[in-house]
């Protein structure tokens, strides 16, 4: 189900309609509670010190949904038309390759230091910031941000404009959310400023429906182009989920664990209009706007074209 000002759809894998309209990506700084018990992991870890909890200050306005959901089968609809299959930068193949139309590709699988390698281009490596943890992932290792406080942050940089040579993208991402409580926690942020920016929040509150799902949002020039919310799955279950988005200009599409949960038809900037996007972030907002989120994260992907939605199906089983 979608959350949305004007009404909600339904989205167990079949059509989802058009709920209200969007309006602005900008929330309101969290307050804190000073701190409290921490928070226990799923996996009898310690829990974490608390360092307060963001208030759940969302966008205004209502969901972007539509298209259909399809999560099996050899053929998809892309945003330039229909191919079977995924559709390779050569033309159309039969048979879905992940590694077709990679541009950065992060697995997370170091066990220490502080370079995150980018093994589709080593000149476009990110780097760990604080003292991240690697622990198994989903495929291989996987990386933790635990930000035990606001003095001690975990979070990952990526290079500066990572997208701003892309007219389409698909982004896909591994994330296991430990913290059920840190409601509008970035898990990706890649901005030029508040005015430029897109944004992925696995936890937040809508303040259409006071209802708490995913958020995907973004401005260009200061104007939202993409505020899609879904609340399937709610992701604070400590289990993990699969993020993807693909982005071009037609369309907009939000997905997890492999099935679309949301579509954008004819968002007002395509990804090179944001420009050469810095800081690019995962786990922190811009400003710290937000609190950082406490998570683990695997296999971030950044392709030069829209995956079908069997492909992004394929991806989803890819572990």
């Amino acid at each position: 189900m979608f959350g949305g000002v004007a009404g909600q759809s339904s989205s167990a894998g079949g059509a989802s309609s058009t709920a209200g309209t969007t309006s602005g990506s900008g929330g309101q700084p969290p307050t804190t509670d000073g701190g409290g018990a921490g928070e226990p992991t799923s996996n009898g870890e310690a829990g974490e010190a608390s360092a307060g909890m963001d208030s759940g200050g969302t966008d205004a306005g209502g969901t972007d949904n539509g298209g259909t959901s399809s999560t099996g089968g050899n053929a998809g609809t892309s945003s330039g038309g229909t191919s079977t299959g995924s559709s390779g930068s050569g033309g159309s193949s039969a048979t879905f390759d992940p590694e077709l139309g990679l541009v950065a590709h992060f697995p997370f699988d170091e066990t220490s230091g502080t370079v995150v390698t980018n093994v589709t281009n080593s000149a476009k490596n990110g780097a760990y910031k604080g003292a991240p943890t690697h622990p198994l992932g989903q495929l291989g290792n996987a990386v933790q941000l635990r930000n035990l406080s606001p003095s001690a942050p975990d979070w990952i940089e990526l290079p500066a404009g990572l997208l701003s040579d892309l007219s389409t993208t698909t982004i896909t991402l591994w994330a296991r959310d430990l913290s059920p409580t840190r409601q509008g926690a970035r898990l990706l942020h890649f901005s030029l400023g508040s005015s430029d920016e897109i944004y992925f929040a696995p936890d937040e509150v809508n303040s259409g429906t006071s209802n708490p799902g995913s958020h995907l949002g973004g401005t260009h020039g200061g104007s939202s182009f993409v505020d899609l919310w879904t609340t399937a799955p709610l992701v604070t279950d400590k289990a993990w989920h699969h993020v993807a988005f693909t982005w071009s200009a037609s369309s907009i599409k939000l997905y997890m664990d492999g099935s679309l949960r949301g579509t954008k038809s004819n968002p007002a900037a395509t990804p090179q209009d944001l420009g050469a996007t810095s800081p690019n972030w995962l786990g922190r907002t811009l400003d710290d706007a937000f609190i950082a989120i406490y998570a683990e994260l695997d296999d971030l992907r950044v392709y030069d074209k829209v995956l079908t939605d069997a492909d992004v199906a394929q991806l989803y089983v890819l572990r």
